[in-house]
């Protein structure tokens, strides 16, 4: 497998990336350095097809803040923060997670001087961690992105696929059988993640010329800049290959060999 721009070979480092990234590329001697800034994520978690994209962003929101007991306890304030969603949308997803035993609930009360009565406090999350089929290292860092739901569960697809090299190549149709989601919508978010500079992408092809799986490298980027618009918006906006709706536009040539 031949990168598509034979004359050159591609390198993460030759892209003309924001000064506060850095590619994943884990350490030749095993060792990694500030173990505090990762997560240790189990990759039955990351591959479960019966999660939905928002479930799974705050299964590993719940995973990546637990503490050596495997316990978390914190307040739905704070977990609608950090999870990027709403509280309807928080329940929705712890209730799942509990029916599939990832997790289980504790509701804990505390009593009140000034209304004289017993009060909900914040519950507390028993979460069951299963390392036996492998797990992920994930950065801190990418909790902090303002990315939709969707594309958090196809960064963290193509984090699992990495392992120990420094690049992934999962084929669309392999995203879209393992996250349960349309090829398309892998297709968006994949340019979306592009366009933030979050992975870069090289289109790879045989040595008879025939287009192959796309090869992708993920960047982590140290420090989130807030900004007033979402990242699809501004893609949207800087690339008229995509329709209101969120798809491509199948009948422009340029937009689809750009995506695919």
């Amino acid at each position: 497998m031949e990168p598509a721009n034979a004359g050159s070979f591609f390198h993460p480092s030759k892209l003309d990336v924001r000064p506060d990234a850095v590619c994943i590329r884990p350490d030749k001697k095993g060792k990694r350095k500030n173990m505090r800034n990762y997560a240790v994520i189990p990759n039955q978690l990351i591959l479960d097809s019966r999660l939905r994209p928002s479930t799974r962003r705050v299964a590993v929101t719940l995973y990546a803040y637990r503490g050596r007991d495997n316990v978390l306890c914190k307040s739905m304030k704070v977990l609608t923060k950090l999870c990027h969603c709403c509280r309807r949308t928080l329940l929705q997803a712890l209730e799942q997670l509990e029916e599939l035993h990832y997790l289980k609930r504790r509701h804990r009360c505390r009593w009140s001087k000034r209304l004289g009565r017993p009060i909900y406090k914040a519950n507390r999350y028993y979460l069951h961690v299963d390392l036996s089929q492998d797990y992920t290292l994930m950065p801190r860092s990418i909790l902090r992105i303002d990315v939709t739901h969707t594309q958090f569960s196809v960064y963290l697809l193509l984090m699992a696929r990495q392992g120990q090299s420094s690049h992934s190549y999962p084929s669309l149709r392999r995203i879209s059988a393992t996250l349960w989601i349309a090829k398309s919508t892998v297709c968006l978010a994949v340019a979306v993640l592009v366009h933030g500079q979050f992975i870069a992408r090289n289109h790879c092809r045989t040595r008879r010329g025939c287009y192959s799986c796309n090869c992708y490298y993920l960047i982590v980027i140290q420090e989130v800049r807030q900004s007033s618009e979402s990242l699809t918006t501004a893609y949207h906006a800087s690339a008229n290959m995509a329709s209101p709706g969120g798809g491509p536009i199948f009948s422009t040539v340029m937009s689809i060999n750009n995506i695919t």
